[in-house]
């Protein structure tokens, strides 16, 4: 089940290592620069053009591309059924949220981000991990269908464990999805040291952090050798469980759990 939950990567849970919007993670000395394949934006206008990724499609090439690269970068053995694994994960939390009208996404970021997905595995690029969680990256393919100060809602057939997660992508960029206790209303993301009640409300480079017993503000992720006691914290988006500080990742920590199933967050109360 893992897996499943990599598109609640922006409420940010507490495992060892979380995905950030908008930041860019360098390379590890056994990766390389994996080129435009990995820079370019998904609406640069020379964009190659691609085959659209269906949302039937999302799940399957999603498993593929994280067990092919678990396998090709990863010490460890890879199981013979990670395909299997993965996909069926998807299928039963990703694939109903993809498919849901609010989140508006867009196959033809998909395609591009697939591919760019690819790349990284290929090159056993840790820059896998920004790739999944920037804006220009796996966010941007949730182009979102409510706009700041409209009621962010979804489907009624939509699981109830799933309907926060797509509260949050329904709303368009720059926005997330408040909860005043009466209502869901998509507004503006909030900046450096504004209150916040969870990770997902806050900008980029920012964390929700408990700044006294009964408040907490958007606050700067991190530097590495600061102590942590999760990833959110920290600048390189790990925090190491036995040393309890921020460090930055190797390629083992990034690919031998794949990169969707280190995110296991709590749903937000929504």
């Amino acid at each position: 089940m893992r897996a499943a939950i990599a598109l609640s990567l922006f409420v940010l849970g507490g495992c060892s290592l979380v995905l950030d919007p908008g930041r860019h993670m360098p390379a590890t000395d056994a990766g390389v620069d994996t080129g435009s394949a990995s820079d370019a934006d998904l609406d640069a206008p020379d964009a190659p053009d691609v085959d659209p990724l269906l949302p039937g499609n999302v799940c399957p090439q999603m498993a593929r591309v994280i067990c092919e690269g678990r396998e090709n970068c990863c010490t460890m053995e890879t199981p013979d059924d990670c395909q299997t694994l993965i996909r069926e994960s998807c299928l039963e939390f990703v694939g109903p949220i993809v498919n849901e009208p609010s989140v508006g996404y867009d196959p033809v970021r998909g395609a591009l981000l697939l591919e760019r997905a690819q790349a990284s595995a290929e090159a056993c690029d840790n820059r896998i991990l920004n790739l999944l969680a920037d804006r220009d990256g796996l966010l941007s393919t949730f182009r979102g269908t409510v706009a700041a100060d409209d009621p962010c809602v979804t489907s009624e057939s939509l699981p109830i464990l799933l309907r926060p997660f797509a509260r949050i992508f329904s709303c368009t960029t720059g926005n997330y999805c408040h909860d005043d206790g009466v209502s869901f209303t998509c507004a503006p993301l909030k900046g450096a040291g504004e209150v916040c009640g969870g990770n997902y409300e806050c900008g980029d480079d920012l964390y929700c952090a408990r700044v006294t017993t009964s408040e907490s503000q958007c606050s700067l992720r991190e530097d590495d050798g600061t102590a942590c006691t999760g990833p959110v914290q920290c600048e390189s988006l790990y925090c190491d469980e036995m040393s309890n500080e921020c460090e930055t990742p190797e390629v083992n920590d990034v690919w031998c759990p794949d990169p969707f199933g280190l995110l296991l967050p709590n749903p937000p109360s929504m």
